[in-house]
């Protein structure tokens, strides 16, 4: 559901300056009607916007990134009541529209000087084709990318009128999430890794240290993807030890084969296992078809759960001055 607060207690707004959008209504709205396929994001005014309806920019929490989702903030400058009935980004990094999907009918209301937060799906990447993937590395950086551009259905009382705008995008969340949408693309035209269900214990059950193993099976293409290095996670650091592979180059005619990472626990405070989200799913630094960035391996349930208990022990073996 989509949440509201004032405009003026929205810190993110104050990161970059808002795009106002359309001198006035009667000037800038037009007739709600079929949306522009061309692809292309509404140009920005080279002009100092005067206030209009509404303002709009693009931004992320924590966690949508695994989702392929972000937030497409929009304040109401109007002075007046308006409904929200439709939103969509483009951008020329996505194919189609990232369309905003109402949870009620109607879509929803925005009071005069607020703000609401809309969660948007992005839609399948637009990617460099294989055969240009010798260009220079693209990096999952977070910085601006091209411009986009967002299309509104909002009603102000006299009926719905739709307003192509520009969507700042500050903290640069489509370019990075364009790069990890493509380095997934590019390394699965190559090999599937994927994380073993079994976790190995290092000697003892109650070992301070155990094994996750990184399954590699090449998909019999052309081309190369190289593991740069696995990266710690909030949960599992690197034994040192055993120290993790590095600079694993893969082609697409290699055989199978099985990376094994001996792991430690990254921390043993009680409520690091208890408010995890993300310190099982294993981040790979990779490179491939001219994209470059973290994938984090998604864990099996019965890993996940293996490497909770790993965590549980080893920490309480390290309590009791077994390390």
């Amino acid at each position: 559901m989509p949440s509201c607060a004032p405009a003026r207690a929205r810190r993110s707004w104050q990161a970059a300056p808002l795009v106002l959008l359309l001198a006035a209504c009667a000037a800038a709205c037009t007739p709600a009607g079929p949306p522009d396929r061309t692809g292309t994001a509404p140009a920005a005014s080279s002009h100092s916007p005067a206030a209009g309806p509404v303002a709009v920019q693009i931004s992320q929490r924590r966690g949508q990134e695994a989702k392929r989702r972000f937030i497409l903030q929009v304040a109401n400058t109007s002075g007046r009541p308006l409904v929200i009935e439709a939103a969509a980004v483009r951008s020329v990094l996505y194919d189609g529209d990232a369309a905003w999907v109402p949870v009620r009918a109607g879509g929803t209301r925005l009071g005069p000087g607020r703000t609401v937060s809309l969660a948007v799906d992005l839609p399948a990447p637009h990617c460099r084709p294989p055969e240009s993937s010798s260009a220079p590395p693209r990096s999952d950086a977070a910085e601006p990318g091209p411009e986009a551009g967002a299309v509104l259905t909002v009603d102000g009382g006299s009926g719905p009128a739709r307003l192509q705008v520009a969507a700042p995008d500050p903290f640069g969340v489509l370019a990075r999430s364009h790069n990890q949408d493509c380095l997934a693309e590019a390394v699965g035209r190559i090999a599937s890794l994927s994380l073993d269900p079994q976790l190995k214990r290092a000697g003892s059950r109650t070992a301070r240290s155990a094994i996750v193993s990184v399954r590699i099976v090449p998909a019999g293409g052309t081309g190369t993807l190289s593991i740069e290095s696995p990266a710690p996670t909030t949960l599992l650091g690197e034994d040192p030890d055993h120290p993790w592979p590095r600079g694993i180059v893969v082609a697409g005619r290699d055989a199978p084969r099985t990376l094994e990472l001996h792991i430690v626990p990254a921390r043993c405070d009680a409520h690091a296992v208890a408010e995890d989200r993300l310190g099982t799913k294993l981040p790979l630094r990779l490179t491939a078809g001219g994209y470059r960035g973290v994938l984090r391996l998604e864990p099996p349930p019965e890993l996940a759960r293996a490497v909770y208990s790993f965590i549980t022990a080893a920490c309480r073996t390290r309590q009791d001055g077994g390390q």
